[in-house]
């Protein structure tokens, strides 16, 4: 239960801290192709392929945000 948890704790961490990043790239840099949409998107990529956390495991904790949507 409590891996379940931290699961859904670290999967909602990574995506807003990347949300927020982007949105801080855009407003920095006035680019429209700094859309934060889609750089959040590619850094949770790059930061899958680059750390040990397994995609199963982020797709299993950002799966409330799949439901919202």
């Amino acid at each position: 239960m409590s891996f379940f948890i931290f699961n859904i704790l670290l999967a909602i961490t990574i995506t807003i801290s990347c949300y927020l990043l982007g949105l801080f790239l855009f407003k920095k840099y006035k680019k429209s192709w700094l859309n934060p949409l889609y750089t959040a998107s590619v850094m949770v990529v790059i930061l899958l392929l680059f750390t040990p956390i397994k995609g199963e495991s982020y797709q299993e904790g950002i799966e409330l945000f799949s439901l919202l949507l």
